[in-house]
């Protein structure tokens, strides 16, 4: 919303904040440029190669509306503690030779990242209630960079091991185990006897504001925009790979362009996010992003040949939109229990939402064999998404709706 006001900045728990977001999305994106042999390998159809894409995306979904109750048995400290240990450990399944495995690995992966994906808005609304869009921004940008530097690492890797893919998509394993010991550290010297500084944990949910929630529309517009953006993220990532190797790029250059266009979100996302703090009215951003995704989409169904330069842009949007989607979670809530009953809602819908979207698009290719139609439904969910942040983007909150 306004300016921040000016406090002293959190800085152990801003650590927390950028290894929590370094965790979140290597180990589903790394899916993308490993997708076309993963399938190979377990004798996969596109649609159901989609579907074990959009596993974890289902599990982010499922785990998504029902955190609020581990979050009064444990707290939100320690029940992202216990969420980055089932990350780690369905990052080791996945190493095991068998298709079970990678089915399970896969499911373990999406429960533990569900649920973190519920407290990090919560985390920033607690620890940095006057840099809420801000700190968002950082947040969503380090997600954007690791996520980039997982897919640049999956060809390579993939080759030096043999065409072992198995090992590529597990490259995120060392920054989980990191973030599991800082973020216990952290959560034991603060309530060590003694220690003043500490902040006290909420952990008693207001289901008086689950319910207004619930009942919003504010809130409702908030969970279409989540869940729009992340069906295009997860669709687009799992599948633009193989669109770039249909029109004659090798899958070291689709993952280059991936992983430019992470990058280049990173930048995005520092200035929408920045933008969205100064900003009384964030509708200009909310819609304006929309129109913006289906300029690089029109251009790869009219002009393949430059995909070197859609796909990087397609980056750019999407890693942008994530940081605006989380920003509206913590502008539109008037507390940290409204930031976390919103983050459930907006994230269990959107996410089972989203996971349409691989399924979607490997449906299409399978019916029509050309990724058009793909495309086509792609900007279509675009216009979707900038109606939901012409209403999402108000300078209000649930509260006093």
């Amino acid at each position: 919303m306004s300016a921040a006001i000016r406090a002293p900045m959190n800085w152990g728990a801003l650590v927390n904040i950028i290894l929590l977001a370094a965790s979140l999305r290597a180990a589903v994106v790394s899916f993308g440029p490993a997708a076309q042999r993963i399938g190979e390998d377990l004798d996969l159809s596109s649609t159901a190669l989609g579907l074990l894409g959009s596993l974890p995306v289902i599990a982010f979904g499922l785990v998504a509306g029902f955190v609020d109750r581990p979050v009064r048995w444990f707290g939100f400290d320690r029940l992202s503690i216990f969420s980055l240990i089932a990350l780690a450990l369905g990052l080791v399944t996945r190493l095991l030779p068998d298709a079970w495995a990678m089915w399970l690995g896969t499911a373990v992966i999406g429960l533990g990242i569900g649920v973190l994906n519920v407290l990090a808005p919560a985390f920033v609304k607690r620890d940095f209630p006057t840099r809420t869009s801000a700190i968002t921004g950082v947040y969503s940008s380090v997600i954007a960079g690791a996520a980039g530097i997982s897919i640049a690492l999956v060809t390579p890797l993939t080759n030096a091991f043999d065409g072992n893919w198995r090992i590529a998509l597990t490259a995120s394993l060392p920054v989980v185990l990191l973030a599991i010991l800082l973020q216990s550290i952290r959560y034991f010297r603060d309530r060590s006897p003694g220690n003043a500084t500490a902040e006290p944990v909420p952990v008693k949910v207001d289901k008086s504001a689950t319910a207004r929630v619930w009942r919003s529309p504010l809130a409702w517009a908030v969970t279409m925009f989540m869940g729009m953006q992340s069906l295009i993220f997860y669709a687009f990532m799992t599948w633009v790979p193989s669109m770039e190797m249909a029109a004659g790029f090798s899958e070291a250059q689709a993952s280059l362009h991936l992983t430019i266009g992470q990058f280049l979100g990173i930048i995005a996302t520092l200035i929408t996010n920045t933008a969205m703090q100064r900003l009384q009215d964030q509708r200009i951003i909310s819609v304006g992003l929309g129109f913006l995704g289906a300029v690089p989409i029109l251009g790869m169904i009219f002009w393949p040949a430059f995909f070197p330069l859609w796909t990087p842009f397609m980056g750019l949007v999407m890693t942008a939109f994530l940081g605006v989607a989380l920003a509206l979670i913590g502008e539109r809530a008037g507390s940290t229990v409204e930031a976390a009953s919103l983050s459930g809602m907006a994230q269990s819908v959107g996410y089972i939402l989203a996971a349409v979207g691989p399924v979607l698009l490997g449906g299409l290719f399978d019916l029509t064999g050309s990724w058009v139609p793909a495309l086509w439904c792609l900007i279509a969910m675009f216009m979707v998404i900038s109606a939901a942040g012409l209403v999402a983007g108000q300078n209000r909150t649930i509260s006093n709706e």
